[in-house]
C-alpha cells in the first residue's frame, strides 16, 4: 500500500463503527442528570438569568450614579414638583421592595434563592433610584429623609449581597434604619 492510501474497509469491518475499525475510543453519550420534582427545571435557569440581571443593573447603577444631588432641573423645577416627584419615587420604591420580598415561590431552595435575588435588587435599586430623584428643589426636610431611606435601603441590599441575613446587629440596625426613614417620608409625603 502507498504512503498516501488508505485503508479500505474489509468484509471482516463491515457493520462495525468507524471509531471501531479504527481502534479508536468512543466516549459514552453523556446524560443530565434530571431534577425532582418534573416541571421546575425552568427555575434554576431562570434564577440565573434573574441573579444576573440583578448583578448587572446594581453595576450599571453603581457606575453611573452621581455623588451630587440634581442642579440642572433647581432654576426650572418648582418646590412642589420636586415634592411630588420624591414622594412618588418614595411611594415606587416602597411598593417595589415591600412586594419582591414578600413574593412566595416554593420551599426549594432555587425558589427561595431568586426571590432573595429579587428582593437584594428592588432594595440596592430602589436605593439608589431615590437617591438620584432628590434634587436641589426638593424641600429640604423631605430630601433629608429621602436621602436617609435612599442610603439605608442601599445599605441594607449591598450587605444582603455580602450575605448578611436580618439577623445580624449591624443589618438590623441599617433595617431599623430603613423603617424609620420609611415612616418618616410618608408622613412628609401625605
Amino acid at each position: 500500500m502507498a504512503e498516501n492510501e488508505r485503508p479500505q474497509p474489509s468484509d471482516v469491518d463491515a457493520g462495525r463503527t468507524g471509531a471501531e475499525v479504527t481502534g479508536a475510543r468512543v466516549a459514552a453519550p453523556a446524560t443530565s442528570p434530571r431534577l425532582t420534582g418534573a416541571g421546575h427545571s425552568w427555575i434554576l435557569p431562570m434564577t440565573l438569568v434573574l441573579s444576573m440581571a440583578a448583578l448587572a443593573i446594581s453595576i450599571f447603577v453603581a457606575l453611573n450614579r452621581d455623588d451630587e444631588p440634581h442642579t440642572g432641573g433647581a432654576h426650572t423645577e418648582s418646590v412642589e414638583s420636586a415634592k411630588d416627584r420624591t414622594c412618588a419615587a418614595a411611594q415606587v420604591v416602597q411598593t417595589a421592595v415591600g412586594l419582591q420580598t414578600k413574593t412566595e415561590l416554593g420551599t426549594e431552595p432555587v425558589a427561595k434563592h431568586a426571590v432573595a435575588a429579587n428582593a437584594r435588587l428592588a432594595t440596592l435599586g430602589g436605593g439608589h433610584y431615590l437617591l438620584d430623584e432628590v434634587t436641589a428643589a426638593t424641600p429640604p426636610d423631605l430630601a433629608e429623609q429621602a436621602r436617609a431611606l435612599g442610603n439605608a435601603l442601599v445599605g441594607l441590599g449591598i450587605h444582603q449581597l455580602a450575605g448578611e441575613t436580618d439577623d445580624d446587629p449591624a443589618q438590623a440596625v441599617r433595617l431599623q434604619a430603613a423603617e424609620t426613614a420609611s415612616a418618616r417620608l410618608a408622613a412628609l409625603c401625605r
